[in-house]
């Protein structure tokens, strides 16, 4: 499972319930309360070795590293499109009649 933090309540409340169960019945595996809960944080397939790791580190940025191989909740970097820039565009478009071609560079930095 890959999430970022506060994008799904339920798999953070399930997440936090999870750790907290008594049984730890094998490594990353708990048990109780009427549940089952495997989180793994390291790899765990035989193809996922040191080299591998090694190159997802290389490939990935840090925080989809930690939200993709690690598991860990992250936080989203940024947005895609500030949501007042958005607005601006529209309006552009909108002001030139909706019609014919229309190019339009953003930068909101």
């Amino acid at each position: 499972m890959q999430a970022f933090s506060g994008e799904s309540v339920l798999l953070e409340e399930l997440h936090k319930r999870g750790l907290a169960l008594p049984d730890e019945v094998a490594p990353h595996l708990r048990a109780g309360d009427g549940m089952l809960f495997a989180w793994h944080t390291e790899p765990v397939a035989p193809w996922q070795d040191e080299r591998w790791l090694a190159e997802m580190r290389r490939s990935l940025r840090p925080s989809a590293y930690a939200r993709m191989i690690m598991n860990e909740f992250v936080s989203p970097e940024s947005k895609f499109i500030d949501l007042s820039a958005w607005g601006c565009l529209r309006a552009a478009i909108a002001g030139a009649g909706g019609e014919g071609p229309l190019s339009q560079c953003l930068d909101w930095r």
